[in-house]
């Protein structure tokens, strides 16, 4: 921000306040009595303040737009609400990983080339939609499908023969499936196994749209 500041120059970014709250008057956003008195708070440090960024917006966005139709009485197919709050944010990963990386890498130049080496397939997790994201963070998915199998196997000692033990298995895998729940965006799966692209966890085509 002081980098803009200083490259945009004091009598600009008066012009720019200036306008700012002209407009915001104008609007009736801004009461004429707020103008009165001024606090300028200089003691906020600069790491603590959250700067806008592309996804910040479009999910600001995505909540106008949903309270615009919802007080036109416009029934939308879907609001995006609950999925925008955790998409679009591919972009703020790449940021904080870069500034990670930056960070550590002379204390950690190991740990930090490991990462560099594999980023592509961990940010591959943002090319998913929004739904599946609860279930990429973990591991349960798959251990509580063969938490089963896995507990008979502790308790029998051995399964005999790899034909028994496979038969065993799929029998308890069979008899546990009857407590699945459905994984989160389940009719999402035949877009996947097709290779429809997803962009920040959002189907490109509702995205063009």
């Amino acid at each position: 921000m002081t980098k803009w500041c200083q490259r945009v120059g004091a009598e600009r970014l008066n012009e720019l306040l200036k306008q700012t709250i002209a407009v915001a008057v104008k609007q009736k956003h801004l009461p004429v009595r707020e103008l009165q008195q001024v606090t300028v708070d200089t003691t906020v440090q600069e790491k603590i303040i959250t700067h806008p960024t592309d996804s910040k917006l479009l999910y600001q966005a995505i909540i106008k737009l949903a309270d615009a139709a919802r007080t036109r009485g416009i029934r939308l197919r879907q609001s995006y609400l609950r999925v925008g709050k955790r998409a679009a944010v591919k972009a703020e990963a790449e940021i904080e990983f870069d500034s990670f990386v930056e960070d550590f890498e002379l204390m950690y130049p190991k740990a930090t080339e490991c990462l560099v080496k594999d980023r592509e397939v961990l940010l591959t997790f943002y090319d998913f939609p929004a739904e599946y994201w609860p279930h990429l963070r973990t591991t349960n998915p798959i251990e509580s499908a063969f938490a089963t199998v896995r507990l008979r196997h502790r308790w029998t000692k051995g399964n005999g023969s790899r034909a028994a033990c496979l038969a065993m298995a799929f029998k308890l895998v069979r008899s546990a499936e009857w407590h699945w729940r459905r994984l989160n965006g389940h009719q999402h799966i035949p877009e996947v196994i097709k290779g429809i692209r997803f962009i920040d966890g959002i189907k490109e085509q509702e995205i063009a749209a």
